[in-house]
């Protein structure tokens, strides 16, 4: 994880190079489908598969469904409506691996 979050440095580094380095280490893998602004309707799932409705009238199926959309997070809501998403109020993100 470390080589991939920092290029196998022990050093802070900008999300910018770390998101960068996740998203073409998943985007060299088939079985991950990354997708940006995607407006998300619902969430739901049953024992086989997880799946989201857009707001255009798709349906995303997956094996592992990952909902980064935010502090008005509509995963969330399904997957913990009794504790909400809340703005951690972070105006820059800096990992250190």
């Amino acid at each position: 994880m470390r080589k991939l979050a920092s290029g196998g440095t022990r050093s802070a580094e900008a999300w910018s190079t770390i998101e960068r380095r996740l998203r073409i280490e998943a985007q060299s893998d088939s079985r991950i489908d990354l997708r940006y602004n995607v407006c998300i309707q619902s969430v739901d799932q049953d024992d086989g598969s997880a799946w989201v409705l857009t707001d255009k009238g798709e349906t995303l199926h997956g094996d592992i469904l990952i909902g980064a959309d935010g502090h008005h997070s509509t995963v969330r809501h399904h997957v913990a409506p009794h504790k909400p998403a809340t703005f951690a109020g972070y105006l820059i993100c800096v990992a250190y691996v």
